[in-house]
């Protein structure tokens, strides 16, 4: 049984189509996640990893350049790094794979945030999504706690926190 995400699926064979078509893949996502290193190895050795705009410094000339993100990257983040990409190669073909539920959650805390006297953010310290969840939430709001346990929670004074967003990494089980 493959217990693969379908969306990671659909990365998976964008990559694999484009690298038999002897494209470079760019893939913009953390370099040390799984989810990542398993999309590397669809590239066939025509990959690249893309993390932040500086290292689109180390992305060669190429005419064929094929991007995709990985599926819980931020979607403002992925589209500064692909207007750069596409400055250094104009005819890159730009695939956007972030997961729409990534997008959706992504978005609804960015909006809480804003309403909110303080918001926590649940899930997995090891989490790439939860993290940037976190991340999100911080700019907008600086009484943001990203909380793994609830035994954390009782470290924390709610007092001054008349509204509390609460939101959750993907894979946060309910």
């Amino acid at each position: 049984m493959n217990a693969t995400c379908p969306k990671v699926g659909y990365v998976q064979s964008i990559i694999k189509k484009h690298a038999a078509l002897d494209y470079t893949v760019v893939i913009v996502g953390d370099k040390k996640h799984p989810e990542v290193d398993g999309l590397l190895g669809y590239a066939c050795a025509k990959g690249i990893i893309i993390s932040t705009s500086d290292d689109i410094d180390k992305l060669p000339c190429v005419d064929k350049v094929c991007v995709v993100a990985q599926t819980t990257q931020d979607l403002d983040n992925y589209n500064k790094i692909v207007e750069r990409i596409k400055q250094t190669c104009p005819d890159a073909i730009v695939f956007n794979t972030i997961c729409s539920s990534t997008e959706q959650r992504q978005a609804e805390v960015i909006a809480m945030a804003d309403e909110m006297d303080a918001m926590f953010i649940v899930g997995g310290k090891n989490s790439a999504n939860t993290r940037r969840l976190a991340d999100l939430a911080k700019k907008r709001q600086s009484s943001t706690f990203y909380i793994e346990t609830p035994a954390e929670m009782e470290k924390i004074n709610l007092a001054p926190y008349n509204r509390i967003g609460v939101s959750a990494g993907a894979s946060t089980p309910n």
